[in-house]
């Protein structure tokens, strides 16, 4: 005798078998109210090796299969649109598909969606707005929280976008959207670009290899901070990076908006034209404060100018050479030296001046230079 199935609606209840069973609770009579076992069934699954799984939950209207011979219930499907049949039917504020715009203007269904009841899923949406030359065309993924991987290609948007649930905290990039449209940090994207944007810190690490930033046959690379202080130091962070070798705060440092390089254990070169060593090209390297300037030109001069003092020291020797050396002080110039003091030419010696005085007394001391100061030297070390 074959087996016969027909088809029941029933309403989804609390009870639960017993874990990982696959079998549910529903009542579809509503004289009795009795709690039957429906076995949960898929489209695609394998035995033990994962498949499609979306169990109704308490609430749901379901319709399912019905075997006359071994009076046990399949699940089928679940039914969308409300139909009350009773108080034991009635689920709280239903709404048939709570997404408003899971259809167009027109009424068409414009998304395939796998999402749970928190909105959390797949997202598939192909819609025309308002003719089929501007159709929005995007795959989403989607968390419960508001977090979104998209890919989407409507025109003017032509992108690969990852956000977190906070507006304008992402990675975009993208395909070849049009020049001048807004990124997702308010700002404007080009064709095939990536932009990452975020309210809080940036940190790229590799743990075992090299990290390399090259721009081949493009314009230019520019580091920039425009750290105003209005986010400056938190409590915890005031004294960073001033610590002695036990971690411990040192001194307060200086308002966040700096520049740092530095290498613990290997050189840090700047090198500007140095694949060529084409002199003649543009090679030069400008270190500029408003009120002082160094220049490395590219004919290798150096010219070191300053509004204010130029220090040089060493507590080794300090050496000065060229083909011709000269001094100039447009005020006084002192000379002074803790031991001998020689004076060797090849050629004349001259010495000329309104008097000249030999142990006169009248000489005036150098005053030492001193140390740097920890806030000279200190704002690169942990």
């Amino acid at each position: 005798m074959g087996h016969y199935l027909h088809t029941v609606k029933g309403s989804v209840t609390a009870k639960r078998d017993r874990p990982n069973s696959g079998i549910f609770y529903a009542i579809f009579d509503k004289a009795t109210h009795e709690e039957l076992p429906v076995i949960y069934t898929s489209p695609m699954w394998r035995v033990n090796g994962g498949g499609i799984m979306a169990m109704p939950m308490e609430g749901d209207i379901i319709l399912a299969a019905h075997d006359d011979v071994t009076g046990k219930y399949y699940y089928h499907s679940t039914i969308v649109a409300m139909e009350l049949e009773g108080e034991t039917m009635r689920v709280p504020n239903f709404v048939e598909i709570p997404d408003s715009k899971a259809f167009s203007n027109d009424g068409k269904p414009v998304k395939v969606k796998f999402t749970d009841a928190a909105g959390a899923g797949l997202e598939i949406t192909r819609n025309f707005r308002p003719t089929p030359l501007s159709p929005i065309c995007s795959v989403n993924l989607l968390s419960e929280k508001g977090k979104k991987i998209s890919l989407d290609d409507s025109p003017g948007v032509d992108a690969i976008v990852i956000q977190s649930q906070h507006v304008g905290d992402g990675i975009q990039l993208t395909g070849d959207v049009p020049f001048n449209q807004p990124a997702i940090d308010g700002n404007f994207n080009a064709a095939r670009s990536l932009r990452v944007s975020t309210e809080g810190p940036h940190m790229y690490e590799s743990r075992g290899s090299s990290m390399d930033i090259k721009v081949v046959d493009g314009l230019d690379i520019n580091i920039e901070n425009k750290s105003s202080g209005v986010n400056a130091q938190r409590p915890s962070e005031q004294y960073w990076p001033n610590k002695d070798e036990n971690g411990n705060p040192k001194q307060p440092c200086r308002k966040w908006g700096g520049i740092y390089l530095r290498s613990d254990n290997g050189d840090v070169s700047i090198a500007a034209n140095a694949a060529t060593g084409d002199v003649a090209a543009d090679g030069r390297i400008f270190i500029v404060t408003p009120k002082a300037r160094i220049q490395i030109l590219e004919d290798g001069s150096i010219a070191i100018d300053s509004t204010a003092s130029i220090k040089l020291r060493s507590d080794g020797d300090l050496n000065m050479e060229g083909a011709n050396v000269s001094i100039k002080a447009n005020g006084s110039l002192n000379l002074e030296s803790g031991a001998d003091t020689s004076i060797l030419s090849s050629g004349n010696v001259n010495a000329d001046g309104t008097q000249i005085h030999l142990n006169s007394g009248n000489s005036v001391s150098v005053p030492s230079l001193g140390v740097h100061s920890d806030n000279d030297l200190n704002d690169f070390k942990e």
